[in-house]
């Protein structure tokens, strides 16, 4: 069994010289998977953290955070864009630290209200049917996304449409 530790613990925004100064930290406490939360990609040097990882005998997994300007669910245009944007970087990033797992509550933004009407629902799930993602994760095995959206009831839409590890449907965001 491995044990990890997110970055927000210490350190938000988490930033390239943060995990230089956390890895021997982590390792020393006993740790064996540093979770890097990204909030700002500018200030991730991926290939320095993967150098900084090694160094420290570290596994690392890429966490993102996403704010009302990340939203895959919003009924403004921007926000999903740069959710969408978003996911992709963290996949690749994740892609470049050899990790399996990208995690994050990347269904929506945090704190958002859920669309209550049966209309707006059904619109929502349609901007989510966006395959990007899935082809990017299947560029760059092994990779898995890990969204919050199994936790949603039943009652909030079709099977179908939930993002599941190891679903081949539109969304599923997993690669053994």
């Amino acid at each position: 069994m491995k044990f990890g530790v997110n970055t927000f613990v210490w350190v938000s925004p988490c930033t390239t010289n943060a995990v230089k100064d956390l890895a021997p930290i982590v390792r020393s406490m006993g740790f064996d998977i540093l979770e890097i939360s990204v909030e700002n990609p500018d200030l991730i040097d991926v290939r320095v953290v993967k150098k900084i990882l090694n160094e420290n005998n570290l596994e690392g997994i890429i966490c993102g955070a996403f704010g009302p300007d990340r939203n895959i669910c919003s009924s403004n245009l921007e926000p999903r864009e740069n959710a969408r944007e978003y996911i992709l970087w963290l996949i690749d990033a994740a892609s470049q630290l050899g990790s399996e797992t990208v995690c994050g509550p990347m269904y929506s933004s945090v704190g958002k209200d859920h669309i209550e009407d049966s209309v707006e629902r059904q619109k929502e799930w349609q901007r989510r049917r966006s395959r990007r993602a899935t082809e990017v994760c299947l560029q760059h095995p092994p990779a898995s996304v890990q969204p919050l959206l199994l936790t949603r009831q039943a009652s909030d839409g079709p099977p179908s449409e939930y993002w599941a590890p190891g679903q081949s449907h539109t969304g599923a965001l997993h690669r053994p």
